[in-house]
């Protein structure tokens, strides 16, 4: 009855999700591809914010790199996780992207823990591979020089606005490049729900049978201690670098406070086995060391980018 109970809550909470996303179409196994308004929330935002510069150039620049480059790397983070389940026995019935990644709507693979673990990991490991290609394409537009790909973090005004196409092609590699290396970084190493570090926490505390309630208390205390640092380094790159990413990473710190506290409330409350992360059959049945007959019913993957 437990299992019933959580997973009807959970497709509660993902249809609410869907309902606000716009399809995209379906072009890999099959699975289909919903746009959740987010994404062209934060898109607007991006170009209102980039209007101050008074720079045409930049603002297209700020489009390019938020519009179809984000949208690109969520793609193929997000179908990273989808084609691993599918491989591991599970099911992958939809993808919603949203600023942050994205949900992979599937069904549990098969192998509990272990395997959400490395549906979890197969996410960030596609952008080792897009950050090549953005290399290379770097390369190709600055004549094989690669010292100003690591050379700074930050956008030049300069180069985008004066420099002409090799300049603003240089940076818009440079900077899809960076995008790439930070979701990398802060998606998987980054214990905070709904990023797949928090999934990778999950599974090994499981794994090592550390309790469901003890492991999600830790995961939604540590969540709150890295929204603290993301704010005050956001504001940091935001108003003192001119860097846009600021923005995009307070917007992400209230994303993640937001869900971080609804983890931690229904943790406080006794309700942990209604959230995404805990109601799936693995964890369930982990939990209470019953194998029950609910094995295909549909969970929660998810995936962010961002």
């Amino acid at each position: 009855h437990t299992h019933t109970h959580t997973h009807t809550h959970t497709h509660t909470m993902l249809s609410h999700f869907a309902q606000k996303s716009l399809p995209f179409g379906s072009c890999i196994a099959g699975i289909p591809i919903r746009l959740h308004i987010t994404v062209f929330l934060l898109l607007a935002v991006e170009i209102f914010a980039s209007l101050v510069h008074r720079e045409w150039q930049y603002t297209l620049f700020v489009y390019l790199l938020y519009g179809p480059i984000l949208l690109l790397t969520i793609l193929v983070h997000e179908f990273g996780h989808a084609l691993t389940t599918l491989k591991l026995g599970g099911r992958a019935d939809g993808i919603i992207v949203w600023p942050l990644g994205g949900f992979t709507l599937c069904g549990p693979a098969d192998g509990g823990a272990p395997a959400d673990l490395m549906v979890a990991i197969a996410g960030p490991l596609t952008h080792i591979p897009q950050m090549i290609i953005w290399m290379l394409l770097y390369m190709a537009c600055a004549g094989g020089d690669l010292s100003g790909l690591i050379s700074s973090l930050y956008i030049s005004l300069y180069e985008i606005s004066k420099g002409g196409f090799s300049g603003f092609a240089t940076q818009l590699c440079r900077q899809a490049f960076w995008m790439n290396l930070y979701i990398f970084i802060f998606n998987l190493f980054i214990p905070a729900f709904p990023l797949d570090g928090s999934r990778c926490l999950v599974a090994l505390l499981m794994m090592c049978q550390v309790g469901l309630t003890k492991t999600a208390m830790i995961t939604s205390l540590t969540a709150f201690v890295v929204v603290g640092g993301m704010v005050i380094w956001g504001f940091i790159a935001l108003f003192l670098k001119d860097d846009p990413n600021g923005l995009f990473t307070i917007f992400i710190a209230g994303f993640i406070f937001l869900s971080s506290k609804e983890l931690y409330d229904m943790t406080k409350f006794g309700r942990v086995r209604e959230h995404p992360l805990f109601s799936r059959p693995c964890y369930s049945e982990q939990e209470s060391n019953t194998v029950g007959s609910d094995d295909n019913e549909v969970g929660a993957s998810t995936g962010t980018m961002a």
